[in-house]
């Protein structure tokens, strides 16, 4: 007989699942974000001054673009994917209940207390339990609304549910790293200018 304080439930991700989740997370990665949008506005500045855009230039953009979007992580992804597909696209049963969160796969499974993690992120394919270390992934593919629902309310019990699409968390990194960025761009300015006065 099962426990009516724990929720239980199995959902499986595909390969694409997978791979969209782990975009998601990189692109709600604040080192990701300030990386990737610094690089972008090095170019840009750098083309409004007169920079030639050459093929670093590109680069650099390309480079940018592709950490502020979390596109940069698709190759590694499919990579590990491709290596153990069994492993990546299980199906998963959850159990989650007031003192710890049980995750079974036909590999392995885990108990963990909810103090191991320290944030929840809610991606459209899955839900990400944070540790600061590392992320365990949790899909949503084949799970009922009412046990998504449930399951909201249970990380939201135990720590801070993010959503990965919050634009204006995303937005804030995003501008601390045009910031980097001017500073990257200025300080060769100001120490030219420097120079000059002497």
């Amino acid at each position: 007989m099962s426990d009516p304080a724990v929720l239980t439930f199995t959902g499986q991700a595909t390969r694409g699942d997978a791979i969209r989740t782990t975009v998601e997370l990189m692109r709600a990665s604040r080192s990701s974000t300030i990386v990737g949008s610094a690089a972008m506005t090095v170019v840009i500045v750098g083309f409004l001054a007169g920079v030639p855009f050459d093929l670093s230039s590109v680069f650099l953009f390309a480079f940018g673009a592709l950490f502020l979007t979390g596109f940069f992580v698709v190759p590694f992804q499919w990579w590990a994917i491709s290596r153990r597909p069994d492993l990546m696209t299980a199906p998963m049963t959850v159990e989650a209940g007031p003192a710890s969160l049980r995750i079974a796969m036909s590999a392995a499974s885990s108990d963990l207390g909810w103090s191991t993690f320290k944030s929840f992120l809610e991606t459209s394919d899955s839900f990400l339990l944070q540790t600061g270390i590392t992320a365990h992934f949790v899909p949503k593919r084949g799970v009922s609304d009412a046990d998504r629902r449930a399951f909201r309310l249970i990380l939201g019990e135990h720590g801070e549910l993010r959503h990965a699409g919050d634009l204006g968390r995303w937005g804030r990194h995003a501008l601390t790293g045009v910031a980097v960025g001017l500073i990257f761009v200025g300080i060769p300015y100001v120490l030219a200018t420097m120079a000059a006065v002497r």
